[in-house]
This record gives C-alpha cells, structure tokens and sequence, in this order.
C-alpha cells in the first residue's frame, strides 16, 4: 500500500474514533463526508473481521494479522532465515482496537468491540511469558 493511501485509512480511523468519543463534533455541512467516511472506515472494519483474523495455521485464534493484501486479501507474509511468517503483533494493533471499540460506540454493533475484546482476551491468557509478561513489539 501507498504510504499515502495508508495515511488517509489512519486518518479516517482516528476520526472514527474521535466522532464516537466526543471529540470534535460534525456541523450539517459535514454530515455527508461525515458519513461517507464512517462507511469507508466500517468496511475497512468488515473486510478485517472477514479476512484479517487467524485462521491460518494449524490453531486458529481471534488474532488479528499484521497486514493484508490489498487485492488478494491474503495474509502478509515475511520472510526470515528461509522461513515464512503471517505475523500476528498485538503491539501494532492498538489503533485497530481502538477504531472497532468506536466503531462499536457509533454503529451500536457489538461485533466490532466484541472481536477487539475476543483477540485482547486471547492475546493476554495466551500469548505471555512464564514470568506473565506478554509477548511484545520487535524486543522478540
């Protein structure tokens, strides 16, 4: 993806998620953009919930993937030392979580909260060290 094409995905979601905590309010004038905006945001959000989560390998969990192919919706898959990857950061998630939680707050749809709730649960009993703390960002 085009770094500006990620930029205005970033952008629509950080408004999302302002519109549905209060933090800027829309005047008429802007109820059609407004509106557009929140239809791009939510099918962004549905095409995740549809394709982004871990049913790829042998075990399959409410995670979400790093990243999609914008065509084919296929995992990204990375490559290290001959091996292949789809990768799962929970770290570099948290925008995401944050957008299906507003999503949520606007819609009335508990899908999305409820599938950002899902994978924060499983990250957390699943994905920690014997010491409890979890597994995090690039420090791996």
């Amino acid at each position: 993806m085009k770094p500006s094409n990620r930029f205005k995905i970033l952008a629509a979601c950080a408004l999302v998620y302002l519109l549905a905590n209060g933090g800027i309010s829309a005047t008429e004038s802007d109820a059609a953009d407004s509106q557009r905006l929140q239809q791009s945001v939510q099918k962004f959000a549905d095409t995740v919930l549809a394709h982004g989560r871990d049913h790829y390998g042998a075990v399959h969990s409410p995670l979400f993937v790093d990243g999609l192919d914008v065509k084919t919706f296929d995992p990204v898959i990375w490559q290290k030392d001959s091996q292949s990857y789809v990768i799962c950061d929970v770290a570099n998630q948290q925008a995401l979580m944050r957008v299906l939680d507003g999503l949520t707050a606007i819609t009335g749809e508990p899908r999305y909260r409820k599938a950002a709730m899902d994978a924060t649960q499983y990250a957390l009993e699943k994905l920690g060290t014997m010491n409890g703390l979890l597994y995090w960002g690039g420090h791996m």
